[in-house]
């Protein structure tokens, strides 16, 4: 049943630094500090962290990230791609997991899609006993976010985005336990050597746990990376060779869309899928899209559609849009925050964000269905504005 209309119920003046909430920036905003910092990934993050994601892609597309991993096919590599098939990548990685008891997957920082996928993995995952979600952005001071089952603005650095906050919203209504494993300032060791060992330490004090890692870029990487590289082993090189436990890694930021084809890896021009898939041979190896330290399993994400403004792989059937541009008495440009009804929304992190730039703009709020909503708005001149359903 389609949820009722939202109607204004509060309206008044803040000022502006209560109105510019942190860690979320208006556009404006944004661009003046990705150039004055020089920080292209920075940009990045930020962007998504307000649902604007074609910008978010744009601006971390010169990060050298995605040069780093710029490959050149030869022939022969072209003509053994005829060797793969695709399948759904899900169903592969929920079959493949059964295998393990550590699984790793990594994200982009500025691609929510990735987070957004995970959500859907997890309750495949524990139903194959998985039960612990070790984040590499997660503060363990939230030492209430199990009896909260929502984490707030300060229990970690990316997990400000609202599809981070819905992955540990889902992880937390499946009962898996979260934990942080980074490194913190008091720390003295390599910052790799210092995750594998408090990954370890969870292993070690939950022995019958099987768990599940998840990471930014190539923390994921097992093998060992001598010479110039810049890690002798990444994280999870690490926890190979300390307990030796080979765990399952799976990348997700090779195949994943750029937002611009020729920064595309050019195995995903090949790969003709209108869902997530992974490219598997005859006997189940994943194909292989980076020169050099591949993960044991590739994802593919097909290009992202738009429904009124908004990813189609952040609205799943749990959510539905809705435009509300009409009903706003406040000025523009505004940052709308939607949060479920019972929530802090002084401090939770909201399940939905985006930038409304005018009245007249094609672009919808995303809203749980399950739930009671509530939007908070606010504009660069402090003034708020609040709708409850």
């Amino acid at each position: 049943m389609r949820l009722t209309l939202l109607s204004t119920s509060l309206l008044f003046c803040l000022s502006a630094a209560q109105a510019q909430k942190q860690p979320y920036r208006f556009s404006a905003e944004i661009d003046s500090i990705a150039k004055a910092e020089d920080d292209s990934q920075k940009g990045g993050v930020m962007y998504s962290r307000i649902g604007n994601y074609k910008n978010a892609l744009a601006a971390d597309d010169f990060h050298r990230f995605w040069q780093f991993h710029k490959v050149t096919l030869r022939q022969g590599q072209k003509d053994s791609f005829s060797l793969y098939h695709a399948e759904d990548a899900r169903q592969f990685i929920l079959e493949q997991a059964k295998k393990y008891r550590i699984v790793i997957i990594n994200e982009a920082h500025h691609i929510p899609m990735h987070r957004a996928f995970v959500e859907r993995l997890l309750p495949g995952l524990k139903a194959e006993g998985f039960d612990m979600l070790g984040m590499e952005a997660f503060d363990n001071n939230d030492s209430t976010l199990a009896r909260r089952g929502y984490p707030i603005l300060n229990s970690g650095s990316y997990v400000v985005d609202p599809c981070y906050g819905d992955m540990m919203r889902k992880a937390l209504a499946l009962q898996f336990r979260l934990f942080g494993y980074d490194i913190t300032r008091d720390d003295k060791e390599d910052r790799e050597i210092v995750e594998a060992k408090n990954i370890i330490k969870m292993l070690n004090e939950n022995p019958k746990s099987k768990i599940i890692i998840y990471c930014g870029y190539d923390h994921l990487i097992k093998d060992t990376m001598p010479g110039s590289d810049s890690w002798q082993h990444a994280m999870a090189g690490w926890l190979r060779l300390m307990t030796g436990i080979d765990p399952l890694t799976i990348d997700q930021t090779i195949l994943t869309e750029t937002g611009e084809d020729t920064l595309d890896n050019p195995y995903r021009a090949m790969i003709h899928a209108d869902h997530s898939v992974v490219m598997i041979d005859d006997s189940a190896h994943s194909l292989k899209p980076k020169t050099r330290y591949n993960a044991d399993i590739s994802v593919y994400h097909s290009n992202t559609k738009y429904i009124h403004g908004r990813p189609d792989w952040q609205i799943n059937e749990g959510k539905r849009t809705e435009n509300i541009n009409k009903k706003i008495i406040i000025g523009f440009p505004c940052l709308a925050f939607v949060y479920r009804e019972g929530e802090d929304y002084d401090n939770a992190v909201p399940t939905d964000v985006i930038e409304i730039q005018r009245k007249d703009q094609d672009v919808d709020v995303i809203l749980e269905r399950k739930y009671k909503n509530v939007i908070v708005l606010m504009n660069p001149q402090g003034q708020k504005q609040v709708m409850k359903e």
